[in-house]
């Protein structure tokens, strides 16, 4: 111990002495770390952090497609989901919604807010339950049924003050008496953050045409269904589709992707990793530059090394005195660098819109 301490404390004389070596190599190894850091908390955001659903690796989007009209994303018509419901046994559950701009009327002042009709088979597909009350079931959405609502977390705290007797209370929305069925938990959003409310599906879409293509659509994979199988019977439900409703149909087929790859497709993908790849190597440019400083230094230090070697110090005291040595170095660029990653990650949250990427994605340094 009392050698490791005169270790440090000779290592401190000397780093001190070359107070312009050490800035440098600081610099350099902080600026590094910072860039990484700053890149990895993004792709850890982006690309490794699983979807906030009940067995995410299992959640699909259903999209219906058309070449001749290049249309790879294309949303699906009502009817057609229904017969997509009835026909493929690859899926546990399919659920759809519309956003839709709803206006509450109860609980204070009218407030116009972005929702969605969903069907009552949404929430039971992504594993997600009402904090209170319950989800729709298929009694709400058909058409015809009584009216009824699920609020936000966001809602039911700002104009009901979070009063648990809110369900079964009858509340205005757009110019109807809907009744409360559930609050969602805090912060659950789908698939837009900004979703304050939602209201049953069918009542709204149920005489839409074929050609209406405007609901988006997931599903929930059986267990040992891989999307490639979903993908073979979807398209063969389309084609069957197509041939019966040729007006309306002929030319449009069925795409099955993982929910995570349609969030975050292949070229994104890639561009990140490259760039993950390009300040991987500025670090590497950065240890390099910091090793060429450390020997340039070394080698001035020749002499001191001589008397020291003469005076009793073996090859090990020496090498451990320049580890030391460069071990406080990394020891004063590595906070450093987390800080620059700190500040890294804050400049890209304040330059990116908050409707550019999906609402669950999330950066931040971490522990990771």
């Amino acid at each position: 111990m009392d050698m490791l301490l005169q270790d440090i404390r000779y290592a401190l004389r000397s780093l001190l002495k070359d107070r312009a070596v050490s800035a440098i190599v600081i610099a350099c190894l902080a600026l590094g770390i910072g860039v990484n850091a700053t890149l990895f908390s993004v792709v850890d955001g982006v690309l490794l952090q699983p979807l906030p659903f009940a067995s995410p690796e299992r959640l699909v989007r259903l999209n219906e497609t058309s070449e001749r009209l290049n249309i790879r994303r294309g949303g699906v018509s009502y009817p057609d989901l229904r017969e997509w419901k009835e026909a493929a046994t690859s899926f546990e559950t399919i659920g759809a919604m519309t956003a839709r701009s709803l206006t509450i009327a109860d609980g204070g002042e009218p407030e116009r807010l972005l929702g969605a009709a969903i069907s009552s088979d949404l929430f039971p597909t992504l594993g997600v339950s009402p904090a209170v009350g319950r989800h729709f079931g298929p009694q709400d959405d058909r058409p015809g049924a009584e009216p009824v609502v699920i609020l936000s977390d966001d809602i039911w705290q700002r104009r009901y003050q979070g009063d648990r007797g809110i369900i079964g209370r009858r509340v205005s929305v757009d110019g109807m008496r809907h009744t409360v069925v559930g609050v969602m938990p805090p912060k659950f959003a789908f698939a837009d953050k900004n979703h304050k409310a939602w209201v049953p599906l069918a009542p709204i879409v149920d005489n839409d045409t074929r050609s209406a293509r405007g609901l988006f659509v997931i599903g929930r994979l059986k267990v040992g269904i891989t999307v490639e199988r979903a993908q073979a019977e979807l398209s063969a439900v389309a084609a069957k589709t197509a041939s019966e409703y040729p007006l309306t149909n002929e030319g449009w087929g069925a795409r099955v992707t993982t929910l995570k790859d349609d969030y975050m497709p292949a070229e994104t993908r890639l561009v990140i990793w490259t760039m993950m790849g390009a300040v991987t190597l500025v670090l590497m440019i950065a240890c390099a530059n910091v090793a060429n400083l450390m020997l340039a230094r070394a080698s001035k230090r020749q002499r001191e090394f001589s008397v020291r070697a003469a005076l009793g110090a073996g090859r090990a005291r020496l090498v451990r005195q320049l580890l030391t040595e460069c071990v406080m170095l990394g020891l004063v660029a590595a906070p450093v660098g987390v800080a620059l990653a700190y500040l890294g990650t804050w400049l890209l949250d304040q330059a990116v819109s908050p409707d550019a990427i999906p609402y669950f994605i999330q950066w931040h340094v971490s522990p990771r």
